[in-house]
């Protein structure tokens, strides 16, 4: 008797402990996700093969020139913008100064490098004037295109104080006053003085902005003057009230001071 109700029961426990196959509807709509992803990842590498690679003078290369070559379309107008300010690109690894130019776009873009003479304006001769010879302090290296070896040339930065400040420039998106150095830590005062001296900000469209309507709090709590605590105020606020369109709307959050506030206005795209 207890062989048979095992054997009579033996259905039943099969039900239970075996699962039912997935339906026929789970099966095609994962085979049609599959299909897609394929689709989509196709169409990525084409397009990072859309890119030509072509011998170019960055001092002369056109907008176009530069989107050809594979770079997105805000770096080659700040690149012109550079260039319409005065800059120069006197050997190919000046290319790698501009501010949001990857490494591995600079290396894929060096050998095609080929700078031109750079043409130089003559100036009528003239007649000695003392004042021609007035020492004047050369202002030419902008700080947020400068590099170790420019931070170094000051007396009181070594190696790792030129690395903390170029760290601390791209944590904030580039330096929008020169006085921010003196938030860099470990650096002296009269070091910082003698560093105003020799840079300058000659272009402030090199800063790299944050879209406070748009980033996360995880995102906003990375800028280094608001952190994570402002960063969950900002984004509540924006949630329950609507977006952001000036600073004044940014005091009434009251996620940050108002000195605070000052210096990261000029982070921030409303």
């Amino acid at each position: 008797m207890g062989i048979l109700g095992f054997v009579l029961a033996l259905p039943t426990l099969y039900d239970v402990f075996q699962p039912a196959p997935q339906p026929i509807e789970v099966l095609v709509e994962e085979l049609k996700a599959d299909s897609a992803l394929q689709i989509l990842e196709t169409k990525q590498v084409s397009k990072k093969s859309s890119s030509l690679l072509f011998t170019f003078d960055p001092n002369t290369a056109s907008e176009s020139d530069f989107v050809q070559l594979g770079l997105p379309i805000f770096l080659a107008k700040r690149i012109i913008n550079y260039r319409t300010k005065g800059g120069k690109f006197r050997k190919a690894t000046d290319f790698a100064k501009i501010y949001g130019l990857r490494e591995t776009d600079f290396q894929r873009l060096l050998p095609y490098i080929q700078l031109g003479e750079i043409e130089r304006k003559e100036y009528p001769k003239r007649s000695y004037e003392k004042k021609a010879y007035t020492p004047t302090v050369a202002k030419t290296i902008d700080l947020n295109l400068a590099d170790t070896s420019d931070l170094k040339r000051i007396n009181g930065i070594g190696s790792v104080l030129a690395l903390r400040i170029i760290k601390y420039r791209n944590k904030l998106g580039g330096f929008a006053n020169t006085k921010q150095l003196l938030e860099v830590y470990g650096l002296d005062s009269s070091v910082v003085n003698l560093a105003l001296s020799k840079f300058v900000l000659q272009d402030l469209n090199l800063l790299k902005r944050i879209s406070i309507n748009l980033l996360s709090s995880d995102s906003l709590a990375k800028h280094p003057y608001i952190g994570r605590k402002a960063a969950k105020i900002l984004t509540n606020y924006r949630t329950q009230h609507g977006a952001y369109h000036s600073k004044e709307d940014i005091l009434k959050s009251k996620a940050l001071e108002s000195d605070k506030i000052e210096r990261l206005i000029p982070y921030l795209e409303f």
